[in-house]
Protein backbone atom coordinates (compact mmCIF):
# COMPACT_ATOMS: atom_id res chain seq x y z
CA UNK A 1 0.00 0.00 0.00
CA UNK A 2 1.06 3.57 -1.24
CA UNK A 3 0.54 7.21 0.03
CA UNK A 4 -1.52 6.93 -2.42
CA UNK A 5 -4.46 4.41 -1.45
CA UNK A 6 -4.77 6.45 2.30
CA UNK A 7 -7.62 8.38 1.22
CA UNK A 8 -9.35 5.60 -0.31
CA UNK A 9 -8.55 3.20 3.26
CA UNK A 10 -9.77 6.29 5.04
CA UNK A 11 -12.78 6.27 2.66
CA UNK A 12 -13.68 3.08 4.19
CA UNK A 13 -13.45 3.70 7.47
CA UNK A 14 -16.64 5.27 9.44
CA UNK A 15 -16.59 8.91 10.20
CA UNK A 16 -16.00 8.56 13.86
CA UNK A 17 -13.13 6.65 13.51
CA UNK A 18 -11.85 9.17 11.09
CA UNK A 19 -12.62 11.67 13.57
CA UNK A 20 -10.87 9.95 16.11
CA UNK A 21 -7.79 9.28 13.94
CA UNK A 22 -7.89 12.94 12.61
CA UNK A 23 -7.83 13.96 17.03
CA UNK A 24 -5.31 11.51 17.82
CA UNK A 25 -2.82 13.07 15.05
CA UNK A 26 -3.93 16.36 16.25
CA UNK A 27 -2.78 15.36 20.13
CA UNK A 28 0.08 13.85 18.72
CA UNK A 29 1.26 16.77 16.84
CA UNK A 30 0.56 19.18 19.84
CA UNK A 31 2.39 16.94 22.35
CA UNK A 32 5.43 16.88 20.00
CA UNK A 33 5.01 20.61 19.79
CA UNK A 34 5.23 21.41 23.11
CA UNK A 35 7.81 18.33 24.32
CA UNK A 36 10.20 20.34 21.74
CA UNK A 37 9.53 23.97 23.64
CA UNK A 38 9.64 22.51 27.30
CA UNK A 39 13.23 21.30 25.79
CA UNK A 40 14.01 24.48 24.25
CA UNK A 41 13.19 26.53 27.63
CA UNK A 42 15.41 23.41 29.80
CA UNK A 43 18.52 23.95 27.37
CA UNK A 44 18.25 27.43 27.95
CA UNK A 45 17.87 27.17 31.52
CA UNK A 46 20.32 24.96 32.13
CA UNK A 47 22.97 27.24 29.79
CA UNK A 48 22.19 29.89 31.74
CA UNK A 49 22.96 28.11 34.87
CA UNK A 50 26.63 27.04 33.19
CA UNK A 51 27.15 30.58 32.58
CA UNK A 52 26.44 32.02 35.54
CA UNK A 53 28.91 29.13 37.25
CA UNK A 54 31.71 30.06 35.00
CA UNK A 55 31.54 33.49 35.61
CA UNK A 56 31.42 32.50 39.05
CA UNK A 57 34.39 30.61 38.62
CA UNK A 58 35.87 33.52 36.60
CA UNK A 59 35.56 35.68 39.54
CA UNK A 60 37.02 33.42 42.30
CA UNK A 61 39.96 32.71 40.14
CA UNK A 62 40.41 36.57 39.53
CA UNK A 63 39.76 37.67 43.25
CA UNK A 64 42.62 34.58 44.05
CA UNK A 65 45.02 35.87 41.35
CA UNK A 66 44.37 39.23 42.40
CA UNK A 67 44.95 38.94 45.92
CA UNK A 68 48.36 37.09 45.20
CA UNK A 69 49.80 39.68 43.18
CA UNK A 70 48.73 42.62 45.88
CA UNK A 71 49.91 40.30 48.52
CA UNK A 72 53.60 39.55 46.53
CA UNK A 73 53.81 43.07 45.64
CA UNK A 74 53.47 43.71 49.27
CA UNK A 75 55.49 41.71 50.90
CA UNK A 76 58.58 42.51 48.34
CA UNK A 77 58.23 46.16 48.33
CA UNK A 78 58.22 45.90 52.47
CA UNK A 79 61.61 43.60 52.23
CA UNK A 80 63.03 46.11 49.83
CA UNK A 81 61.86 49.21 51.95
CA UNK A 82 64.32 47.45 54.68
CA UNK A 83 67.00 45.46 52.73
CA UNK A 84 67.81 48.66 50.46
CA UNK A 85 69.53 50.92 53.57
CA UNK A 86 71.46 48.01 55.52
CA UNK A 87 72.50 46.68 51.87
CA UNK A 88 75.06 47.36 49.11
CA UNK A 89 73.61 47.46 45.77
CA UNK A 90 74.76 44.45 44.17
CA UNK A 91 73.85 42.32 47.23
CA UNK A 92 71.56 39.91 45.73
CA UNK A 93 68.71 40.21 47.99
CA UNK A 94 68.47 44.07 47.29
CA UNK A 95 68.58 42.95 43.66
CA UNK A 96 65.83 40.05 44.05
CA UNK A 97 63.65 42.62 46.14
CA UNK A 98 63.67 45.57 43.47
CA UNK A 99 63.36 42.98 40.47
CA UNK A 100 60.17 40.93 42.35
CA UNK A 101 58.85 44.37 43.24
CA UNK A 102 59.17 45.91 39.39
CA UNK A 103 57.38 42.41 38.43
CA UNK A 104 54.52 42.44 40.63
CA UNK A 105 53.61 46.27 40.26
CA UNK A 106 54.07 45.94 36.38
CA UNK A 107 51.30 43.02 36.49
CA UNK A 108 49.20 45.19 38.67
CA UNK A 109 49.37 48.43 36.11
CA UNK A 110 48.27 45.45 33.67
CA UNK A 111 45.45 44.41 35.86
CA UNK A 112 44.53 47.89 36.12
CA UNK A 113 44.88 48.90 32.79
CA UNK A 114 41.43 49.94 32.18
CA UNK A 115 41.38 52.22 34.82
CA UNK A 116 43.72 54.97 33.70
CA UNK A 117 43.98 56.62 37.52
CA UNK A 118 45.38 53.04 39.17
CA UNK A 119 47.54 52.55 36.15
CA UNK A 120 49.02 55.90 36.14
CA UNK A 121 49.76 55.24 39.77
CA UNK A 122 51.60 52.31 39.45
CA UNK A 123 53.99 53.39 36.46
CA UNK A 124 55.10 55.99 38.48
CA UNK A 125 55.75 53.92 41.52
CA UNK A 126 57.44 51.66 39.07
CA UNK A 127 59.50 54.85 37.34
CA UNK A 128 59.99 56.32 40.84
CA UNK A 129 61.44 52.53 42.11
CA UNK A 130 64.08 52.45 38.76
CA UNK A 131 65.25 56.29 39.25
CA UNK A 132 66.02 55.73 42.43
CA UNK A 133 67.79 52.23 41.84
CA UNK A 134 69.68 54.14 38.57
CA UNK A 135 71.14 56.95 41.03
CA UNK A 136 75.12 56.65 42.00
CA UNK A 137 75.39 54.44 44.48
CA UNK A 138 76.14 56.70 47.81
CA UNK A 139 75.41 56.52 51.33
CA UNK A 140 71.81 58.60 50.81
CA UNK A 141 70.76 56.40 47.90
CA UNK A 142 69.70 52.75 49.73
CA UNK A 143 67.25 55.69 51.74
CA UNK A 144 65.63 57.15 48.39
CA UNK A 145 65.07 53.71 47.44
CA UNK A 146 63.60 52.76 50.49
CA UNK A 147 61.48 56.00 50.95
CA UNK A 148 60.47 55.15 46.90
CA UNK A 149 59.59 51.60 48.18
CA UNK A 150 57.45 52.95 51.17
CA UNK A 151 55.58 55.11 49.02
CA UNK A 152 54.93 52.53 46.28
CA UNK A 153 53.46 50.41 49.28
CA UNK A 154 51.52 52.87 50.13
CA UNK A 155 49.95 53.15 47.01
CA UNK A 156 49.44 49.17 46.08
CA UNK A 157 47.70 49.03 49.56
CA UNK A 158 45.10 52.07 48.90
CA UNK A 159 44.31 49.95 45.41
CA UNK A 160 43.74 47.10 47.31
CA UNK A 161 42.11 48.53 49.78
CA UNK A 162 40.02 49.82 47.09
CA UNK A 163 39.97 47.30 44.69
CA UNK A 164 36.45 45.79 43.90
CA UNK A 165 37.38 42.66 42.40
CA UNK A 166 39.42 42.17 45.98
CA UNK A 167 36.46 42.99 48.43
CA UNK A 168 33.52 41.16 46.29
CA UNK A 169 31.89 38.51 48.63
CA UNK A 170 32.36 35.08 47.39
CA UNK A 171 28.78 33.11 47.09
Amino acid sequence: MTLFHVPQLLAWLSSEVNAALAGGLLAGAISVGLSYLSHRREAKERCAAAREHDRAEHDRWLRDRMYDIYSQAIYYLVKLGTSAPNLPKDQKDVRQHFSECQRFLNLLRGYHATEPDAAAELQTATKALETAWNQAWNQNCGMTLSREADKALGEVKALFEKDPRIQRRQP
